[in-house]
């Protein structure tokens, strides 16, 4: 809802960027506000578009790799039978790939 309200009027992808980019006041004060800083950090850190893509795939892939592995078999085994959902079908796939627990640690080095 916050998100809905705060960018009312902006019509096109660009024009959400923008008004989150300049909104930024120093206060994180909501989950848009540290979302919109964490952007332009990225940004400012990574100046290359197609670098950018690569951090952010390299962070999400294994994050939610990291996250997939779990003990809890019934939850899984009940949204799989309902049709599953993403992370059901990544703990199946870790699963029968012998991958039952989370590593101890969660950094590879790569940017």
């Amino acid at each position: 809802m916050e998100a809905w309200k705060r960018l009312a009027g902006c019509e096109t992808v660009s024009s959400r960027c923008e008004k989150l980019m300049t909104g930024l006041h120093g206060v994180d004060s909501t989950i848009l506000d540290i979302g919109a800083k964490l952007g332009r950090e990225l940004m400012d850190m990574v100046p290359d578009e197609t670098q950018r893509w690569k951090v952010l795939a390299n962070f999400w892939g294994e994050f939610i790799l990291f996250l997939a592995p779990s003990d809890n078999a019934d939850i899984h085994a009940e949204m799989l039978a309902a049709g599953g959902e993403f992370m059901a079908h990544l703990w199946a796939l870790l699963t029968h790939a012998g991958i039952l627990e989370r590593p101890s640690s969660f950094s590879s080095g790569r940017v």
